[in-house]
């Protein structure tokens, strides 16, 4: 994980609510934030 990634989820993590719906949804855009980010090599 670079540093870049551990910023974008410390502000994910604090901009969101703490209600289950946003957790779910925080959940959910992690994994497709880690979905591109290992994608992203494979393409280029």
């Amino acid at each position: 994980m670079t540093i870049e990634d551990e910023e974008t989820l410390r502000i994910v993590r604090y901009a969101l609510p703490k209600d289950s719906i946003f957790k779910v949804y925080g959940k959910l855009f992690t994994i497709v934030l880690f979905y591109v980010n290992g994608l992203v090599p494979l393409v280029t």
